[in-house]
């Protein structure tokens, strides 16, 4: 109805397993962050860059440990009896500004959250001509001699 049928591409699978589609000028991550421990964030993002077009977005909109404390610890009693989440796995910004600089995005804004709701939005680009941070090292490392890891 809406007419969107030819922009939005709805893909099935396993984002741990599977990589991401290519060739999109923005990966948008939504209340999937702030539930998994850095590996996987780091992982995810790395997918998106592969995801991503030169000169394309990510967009992170997740709550952060730094702006939400009581919430944090709120939503951690809350899943005690089932899942160790929240004060554990909640996010400050510094981590995902670390993680988008390691794997070779430009940081381009970041909107705090505010009393409408409890999200910051971070929005970062992929250089319009790079490799990933960790395909920049290995060829470094092969060009030096050394072995690829």
């Amino acid at each position: 109805k809406a007419g969107l049928s030819t922009r939005i591409t709805v893909v099935e699978g396993d984002f741990r397993r599977d990589p991401l589609p290519r060739g999109y000028h923005m990966v948008q991550f939504s209340r999937i962050l702030a539930d998994w421990p850095e590996g996987v964030c780091r992982m995810l993002l790395g997918k998106a860059w592969e995801s991503l077009l030169p000169g394309g977005r990510v967009v992170i909109c997740e709550p952060l440990a730094d702006d939400n404390p009581d919430l944090t610890l709120a939503w951690h009693f809350s899943y005690v009896p089932y899942d160790d989440f929240g004060v554990r796995l909640y996010k400050p910004l510094a981590t995902y500004e670390r993680l988008l600089r390691e794997l070779g995005f430009h940081l381009l804004r970041v909107a705090r959250k505010d009393y409408h709701s409890i999200h910051a939005v971070i929005v970062a680009k992929r250089p319009e001509t790079s490799q990933p941070a960790s395909r920049r090292q290995a060829v470094s490392a092969t060009k030096r001699g050394g072995k690829q890891k």
